[in-house]
């Protein structure tokens, strides 16, 4: 669904225009990024919060939710807010994987399969 919203905003680009990009670059945003920020927001901050909020939206947790919105805040620092606001369905299975599974590993695929999407459908020079 997030890949729809964005492509809604952002033409898809044609299937054989494979981006210019340095390998480091494809590198941090398919596998670091999602490493780093799986490990600080479902890691860290979604288990503090969880510390202290009980409350619950069907499967959803509060922490959930309210980890999602602070991982939207930090995306808008260097996004463009519609982006931005995008990622918020993402982190929400995100969590809900943390939360599910108990682990961060099952987050960290999802986050570098949703990244790969990204990057291979929506990537500008």
């Amino acid at each position: 669904m997030a890949w729809w919203l964005i492509a809604y905003f952002q033409p898809v680009r044609d299937y054989w225009e494979l981006p210019q990009i340095a390998w480091y670059h494809m590198a941090l945003i398919i596998l670091v990024y999602p490493l780093l920020e799986e490990i600080v927001f479902r890691g860290l901050v979604q288990e503090f919060f969880t510390s202290k909020i009980r409350y619950r939206l069907g499967i959803l947790s509060g922490a959930n939710l309210l980890t999602s919105l602070v991982f939207v805040a930090m995306h808008i620092f260097y996004s463009q807010w519609i982006w931005a606001l995008v990622v918020f369905f993402p982190s929400l299975v995100f969590g809900y994987l943390k939360e599910r599974h108990q682990s961060l590993v099952s987050p960290i695929l999802v986050h570098a399969f949703y990244n790969a999407g990204y990057f291979w459908f929506f990537w500008q020079n």
